[in-house]
């Protein structure tokens, strides 16, 4: 305490944090454990006070869960006041790294879809429950994962996680709802591999390498990157020559971004074959058949232009399946 001339007696009011359990605070006089009443986030000692005396004030750190406030059902998990993460791995992390360039602070990098990261299964519990201590001080396993591999990740202190991908929310599922989300992430990866197998040649729109793969050719076009997808939308026209693998016939699956405003014309080869533009779904898609004799020489020529509008939609992915009606 600050030097007093004689023995003064007033209320020391000492703050405490919400992160702390108020029954849990020890409070210390020159030594001596002193009631405190804890009252409106204080702990206040009303005594009669003199220079040099000392007090200690031992505020207990513990695990707690917080929810988001919108009811999605992400839960964080704190020790203290400290926030703790779990790091999920260090692939993929260009775009990630702020420069001073224009913008740079912004993270553009690749996004990795939710559904592959891990998720506690918890049928009506506390999620407490999958928490516990690890062999390092401020280390925790967490525990009841959807992912058998990540079982037992270790949460540290947000602020000791440095260059990696990480997780602060993890999402919490029923076994029943689990399973119904495994089922469904099942049928959609049914469906890209059967995609796949169908597909000749693909190209992501706006992503620098396989545009160049294909001999992309622009025209007042610009290409972004929202919401962990590339996309490539013109004023003028864009185009790509995609491989056939030298079979004929076949058709265009474009998928793009609806907007009712914009509608593109689709050229094959110099040919019109068809529209794309509003469309139900987001992202959407349109598949046009290749027009007959297109693809003959090993390849076609793709170009997408505005119709009757002043530029197409966002479009994210030009594929060309082999053969039309698999």
């Amino acid at each position: 305490l600050s030097p007093v001339k004689d023995k003064a007696r007033f209320t020391l009011a000492m703050r405490i944090p919400g992160w702390t359990d108020p029954s849990a605070v020890e409070l210390a006089v020159n030594g001596h454990k002193t009631p405190a009443a804890v009252r409106g986030g204080f702990a206040s000692v009303s005594r009669k006070w003199a220079a040099g005396d000392s007090v200690t004030l031992r505020l207990p750190m513990s695990l707690r869960a917080e929810c988001l406030p919108d009811s999605s059902g992400y839960v964080s998990f704190l020790y203290g006041p400290m926030v703790l993460g779990a790091e999920t791995g260090r692939e993929r992390q260009d775009g990630l790294f702020a420069d001073d360039s224009r913008g740079g602070h912004i993270a553009a990098g690749p996004f990795i879809p939710a559904h592959s990261l891990p998720a506690i299964i918890e049928d009506g519990g506390d999620p407490l429950s999958h928490v516990a201590p690890a062999s390092k001080p401020l280390e925790f396993k967490l525990t009841g994962l959807s992912q058998k591999h990540r079982e037992g990740m270790t949460l540290r202190p947000f602020a000791d996680l440095h260059e990696c991908r990480y997780m602060v929310y993890f999402p919490v599922y029923g076994k029943e709802e689990w399973q119904a989300i495994s089922d469904s992430i099942a049928r959609t990866e049914a469906e890209r591999i059967r995609l796949d197998a169908m597909t000749a040649d693909v190209v992501v729109c706006g992503e620098q390498q396989p545009e160049s793969d294909h001999a992309v050719s622009l025209d007042r076009s610009e290409a972004g990157y929202d919401s962990g997808a590339h996309w490539r939308e013109a004023r003028g026209a864009f185009g790509y020559t995609l491989r056939t693998g030298g079979k004929t016939g076949g058709r265009l699956r474009l998928t793009f971004l609806p907007d009712m405003n914009r509608k593109a014309a689709i050229t094959v080869d110099g040919k019109r074959a068809g529209l794309a533009g509003t469309a139900d779904g987001w992202p959407s898609t349109a598949e046009i058949p290749l027009p007959e004799g297109a693809g003959k020489d090993g390849s076609v020529k793709v170009e997408i232009t505005p119709d009757n509008c002043p530029v197409t939609p966002r479009f994210l992915e030009v594929r060309l399946i082999s053969a039309p009606g698999e």
